[in-house]
């Protein structure tokens, strides 16, 4: 005999069908996605190679590869004959047109967040390294997984790093630098002849590092960002050297107090930052929406959030924009607290460089982000310099020890 069906049980079967059917188109979509080695070229010597996947389908994303990063980017609105992908957080996009073959995509990376500045770009269909070419015999080899290095610059003194790199073929490299100001986010490439080429992209910063091989496995060579900008390095293997603690770079005052009175963002309401966490333990970012850094530490905040606001700990970012105009700000920090879904607030503090007039107490500041953590008692406890992120081998220690200090303030 047949009975008709429970209006609940027939409306969750067929919710169920429904999402089935999503899974498996998203997963012909993600199988039928072609995938490109894109070249965006920063000036007319160095070009920046990255691998980037679209399946061609209406309103699919995108998605940029660097080494074990995924970039999701997703269609806005055609400007013309260009399709655009947007980038999540930074304020930019590509404008691209499909060739008719559909073999090729050419357009351009337009960063809105500096004056519409152009990259001319092209995507073509490839499977094969990063930087291509052959590489000379032996020498992939001779590559060693850790290196003291110097950064060279005419405007700084130079500045010490830790170059890591972890083989992931015979000849494919992932990696990162660290600096005591944060790192370079997730590096990739190989090996070409005698020199290995590696870079990264993430939507707003564009870094190319290129480094001749001794047989010793030193490298010396050149960093190359943006249109202008290349430097010198070298690197030594070097299993024990080590960059300052992050949490001894920068300290407040004795006796010193957080006392800001700064806008809300969006509505610009004035929120007194001690008043706000006066009586608790509080974590205070020192953020900016143009830092990939402090978009990687923010991602971890968020999270620490879940478990620690239940537990009377307020979170607060102070972020420090391109403008000292805050509707100016807005923009970038609306897709940076949108993407990010930041739940807590997240304050104004001006331009970039005013960090010493919100912070006056702040003592050998050394860059985005820095993070302070304040005790019930309203001392600043910890002031941690930089951030380690996922694309380095320390982010882990890194977490876990910010995680330890918070289970410590809250006990306290």
């Amino acid at each position: 005999m047949n009975y008709p069906m429970n209006p609940i049980l027939r409306w969750r079967t067929a919710a169920l069908l429904c999402a089935v059917l999503a899974v498996l188109s998203s997963s012909a979509a993600a199988q039928d996605a072609q995938r490109y080695r894109g070249v965006l070229q920063l000036n007319d010597s160095i070009s920046l190679p990255f691998h980037w996947t679209w399946s061609q389908a209406e309103g699919a994303p995108a998605v940029l590869f660097n080494a074990d990063e995924r970039i999701s980017m997703h269609p806005e609105e055609p400007i013309g004959d260009s399709m655009v992908f947007s980038f999540p957080v930074f304020n930019n996009a590509f404008h691209l047109a499909v060739a008719e073959n559909g073999q090729f995509l050419r357009g351009f990376w337009v960063r809105y967040d500096a004056g519409n500045q152009r990259y001319p770009l092209e995507l073509r269909q490839d499977d094969g390294n990063r930087f291509p070419g052959e590489h000379a015999e032996g020498f992939p080899a001779v590559v060693r997984p850790r290196y003291q290095m110097t950064l060279e610059s005419d405007a700084v003194a130079p500045t010490p790093a830790v170059w890591e790199l972890d083989r992931v073929s015979i000849n494919g490299f992932y990696g990162s630098i660290l600096t005591e100001s944060g790192d370079y986010r997730f590096l990739q490439g190989n090996v070409v002849d005698k020199t290995l080429w590696m870079s990264t992209f993430d939507g707003i910063h564009a870094y190319v590092f290129k480094a001749q091989i001794a047989r010793d496995g030193s490298l010396r060579g050149h960093h190359f960002s943006g249109k202008k900008y290349a430097a010198p390095f070298t690197a030594q293997p070097s299993e024990t050297f080590a960059l300052q603690d992050p949490e001894s770079i920068a300290r407040m005052k004795p006796g010193a107090r957080i006392s800001a009175v700064l806008p809300e963002w969006n509505t610009g309401e004035s929120i007194d930052l001690g008043g706000l966490i006066r009586g608790k333990v509080a974590v205070l970012q020192i953020m900016g929406s143009w830092c990939p850094n402090c978009m990687d530490e923010t991602r971890m905040m968020v999270d620490f959030h879940r478990n620690w606001a239940p537990k009377g700990v307020e979170f607060v970012a102070v972020s420090f924009e391109r403008s000292s105009n805050r509707e100016e700000a807005q923009v970038p920090l609306a897709k940076c607290v949108r993407d990010l879904q930041i739940p807590y607030p997240v304050l104004f503090g001006g331009k970039i460089g005013a960090v010493g007039s919100v912070f006056p107490d702040l003592e050998q500041f050394g860059g985005y982000p820095t993070t302070l953590f304040v005790d019930k008692k309203g001392t600043v406890r910890v002031v941690s310099t930089g951030f380690y992120g996922p694309g380095t081998r320390k982010h882990m220690e890194h977490r876990d020890r910010q995680w330890a200090l918070l289970a410590k303030l809250v006990r306290e």
